[in-house]
């Protein structure tokens, strides 16, 4: 291969140099380069990169549902609360932590209907 070939003139290179005491981080950089150039060639390289691709993008799928989830939650309860403040101003015997109250046996009651329908 041409490229293991260049890498091994360049490092009998660079051992010259050591041996002389010439600077050699130029040259132990560009061989460098080069040997990660040929990892990068594997197949087995790519795979991983492919494999490390796809796990982050499902976590910034996670992160995102995740978001999602919180954001749908809010709206809901703020939703439920601007009902109950409308119930409240229906109803002006009972107070707004009586139809809270309410409203949550209501939720426990259909969550458990569901529950026992699955």
């Amino acid at each position: 291969m041409e490229i293991k070939d260049l890498l091994e003139d360049v490092k009998a290179y660079r051992n010259t140099m050591v041996a002389r005491n010439f600077p050699h981080q130029e040259i132990t950089n560009l061989i460098m380069k080069w040997d990660q150039k040929l990892l990068e060639d594997t197949p087995a390289y790519k795979q991983h990169k492919e494999i490390e691709e796809k796990e982050e993008q499902l976590e910034r799928f996670k992160k995102r549902e995740q978001e999602e989830r919180e954001n749908l939650e809010r709206v809901s309860k703020e939703a439920k609360e601007d009902e109950l403040k409308e119930m409240a101003k229906q109803w002006p015997e009972y107070t707004l932590e009586e139809l809270k109250k309410e409203q949550a046996l209501t939720d426990y009651t259909e969550k458990f209907k569901e529950d026992d329908a699955s």
